[in-house]
């Protein structure tokens, strides 16, 4: 690379590089020519996807996106009762559909009157591990921006159904926003989203001047024009 950078791959490891017209272009090594190809740069899965198929093994990728994103919006692990998934839901409609998700997996739910709950604790492990614990600690790692766009779509359709709020404006315009007490988690859909050629803007509601006990917030808005392009 006229740059002084190096790189070593194997034969047929994926490169990117700038094609004629602009635009990134995806390349193997048999295909750079010295002095003519523009910095080419090696594609890497962040973290490793492969690391996390012991999950979709029990599953698809779509509905392990689904659990981890009612997880990020509606999910509590207890830290007495490490193994007991807890998702908060309120509508009977959406139970049963969430009832539906967990025959997925394979476990045994128990239907609350405002809650779907149940135990395993290597799907609990995973979620603590992978999006953190805790209202406002959880976030979406690396990784995900690079899963395969099942799994990417099934967080944002799993993370919607439980904090989205869908409206019309003063204009009849369709929104939709959501609202998270983790600034790392919102930032994150955002950039999640952004794979998805799906573009948001942001606003912070400060909420702790009220109460005390109350925990600030942070919002995205999808842009109206890009709402289509979400399942």
């Amino acid at each position: 690379c006229q740059s002084g950078r190096s790189v070593v791959v194997t034969e047929d490891h994926g490169l990117v590089t700038l094609g004629a017209d602009g635009r990134l272009l995806e390349i193997t090594p048999d295909q750079c020519v010295p002095g003519q190809t523009r910095l080419p740069v090696a594609s890497i899965v962040a973290d490793g996807v492969v690391e996390h198929q012991f999950i979709v093994e029990r599953t698809d990728w779509e509905s392990v996106g689904l659990l981890a994103g009612l997880y990020l919006a509606e999910g509590h692990i207890p830290p007495t009762y490490p193994g007991l998934l807890i998702l908060a839901v309120e509508p009977e409609g959406r139970r049963q559909e969430i009832l539906g998700l967990c025959g997925r997996f394979g476990v045994k739910p128990h239907r609350g009157v405002k809650n779907v709950k149940f135990t395993d604790h290597d799907i609990t492990k995973w979620l603590t591990q992978q999006f953190g614990s805790g209202s406002g600690s959880k976030f979406i790692p690396s990784w995900v921006y690079s899963a395969p766009r099942e799994f990417r779509t099934g967080l944002i359709r799993g993370y919607m159904a439980g904090d989205g709020c869908l409206w019309s404006d003063v204009n009849g315009c369709v929104q939709l926003c959501a609202v998270s007490t983790s600034v790392r988690l919102r930032d994150n859909l955002i950039e999640l989203l952004g794979t998805l050629d799906v573009f948001c803007t942001l606003w912070d509601a400060p909420r702790n001047y009220l109460k005390d006990e109350w925990n600030d917030a942070y919002g995205l808005r999808v842009c109206s024009a890009d709402i289509p392009k979400l399942p």
